[in-house]
């Protein structure tokens, strides 16, 4: 279980999977999901990672949202099968 501050004076609080689901707003609905700003801007550019061969690069597609109110930035890769795949060979799972 996740745990989290709940206040002045307290160290944590149990969280679960819903919490956060609940508590994260899809930015490209042109809402800040940490500050309710509604002045978003977005961008595409490519990530690049290392891989383990020969210390090349993979490059995947990403969509950036960012709130001009708070700078909060929200990350969303172009998702295909193929790249699923890549992550979960590649990626450590949280």
């Amino acid at each position: 279980m996740v745990t989290a501050p709940s206040g002045p004076g307290e160290h944590s609080l149990p969280l679960t999977r819903a919490h956060y689901h609940a508590a994260m707003t899809d930015m490209r609905n042109g809402v800040c999901a940490v500050c309710g700003g509604e002045e978003i801007y977005t961008a595409s550019t490519r990530l690049e990672t290392p891989t383990a061969l020969f210390g090349m690069l993979h490059t995947e597609k990403v969509d950036l949202y960012a709130c001009v109110s708070c700078g909060f930035l929200q990350t969303f890769l172009d998702r295909t099968d193929d790249q699923a795949r890549w992550m979960r060979n590649s990626w450590k799972r949280v």
